[in-house]
């Protein structure tokens, strides 16, 4: 039984570090963003919840000439370091829920981290590898914490808003894929592998903080909190930097 652990072990660690590698080389950027008539492209910020098309606009954001931070960059292994800050900074913003008894999107900017504090972390998140875009989770529920990075650097933003079609794709796509994670790496994956630790701390967290702990598959609940995140962006972003899209559009928005 003990061989047969040890094989299976190596079996799905091997499996595990190809899939990593195999998304971080179908997902690599340019390093430098490309220009339209030598006016850089503003800064994409992501405030869209994962599995509403996230991947592709990494994907098309890149062939435009971005630099786009994903989830995928988050399980890099010469990300490691990201992996704490997002959870760190996940925890931070949850203790500003607690204390403030913040249950709304409608309130969301009452708990946005301060820059002086935090403003740092976001430094080394996005501009140390040079980061022109960002979409997906971690990031797209610190959008206003982003948003307020760029606006002290003085640089050219839009806030991209990613969507489905309807809510209930939206949770037929969220239920079947990551919010199985936290279950899959709780039980036994990161007991196996120590190093994927984080791993699962913030598969957790991501969930815990804007759904609430423990409601991660309460359909109802979830799907309500989604559309309450859609009204909610759409109050805080200004329309003019505002960019609400759905990846079946196409190139054209």
């Amino acid at each position: 039984l003990f061989h047969f652990t040890v094989i299976m072990a190596s079996f799905i660690k091997a499996i595990f570090d190809k899939y990593v590698i195999s998304q971080s080389e179908l997902h690599k950027s340019p390093d430098k963003p490309k220009a339209d008539d030598d006016k850089p492209y503003p800064i994409v910020i992501g405030a869209g919840f994962g599995r509403t098309g996230t991947t592709s606009l990494k994907m098309g954001l890149n062939e435009l000439g971005y630099k786009c931070y994903h989830m995928s960059e988050v399980f890099v292994d010469e990300n490691k370091l990201h992996r704490k800050i997002w959870h760190f900074l996940y925890e931070e913003k949850m203790k500003l829920q607690a204390e403030k008894k913040i249950t709304s999107f409608d309130k969301w900017d009452e708990i946005k981290l301060d820059y002086g504090t935090y403003g740092k972390y976001f430094e080394t998140l996005l501009d140390d590898k040079h980061y022109t875009a960002s979409v997906d989770w971690p990031s797209c529920i610190l959008y206003l914490e982003i948003m307020e990075y760029y606006q002290q650097k003085g640089a050219d933003f839009k806030v991209l808003l990613s969507v489905r079609d309807s809510s209930a794709k939206w949770w037929k796509s969220y239920s079947e894929t990551i919010a199985q994670a936290p279950r899959i790496f709780g039980h036994w994956l990161w007991r196996i592998f120590p190093g994927m630790t984080y791993h699962y701390k913030l598969s957790k967290i991501i969930f815990d903080l804007p759904f609430g702990e423990g409601t991660i598959l309460e359909k109802d609940h979830v799907i309500s909190k989604y559309e309450e995140w859609i009204e909610s962006v759409k109050k805080f972003v200004d329309t003019d930097k505002l960019i609400i899209y759905n990846v079946k559009s196409g190139w054209n928005p």
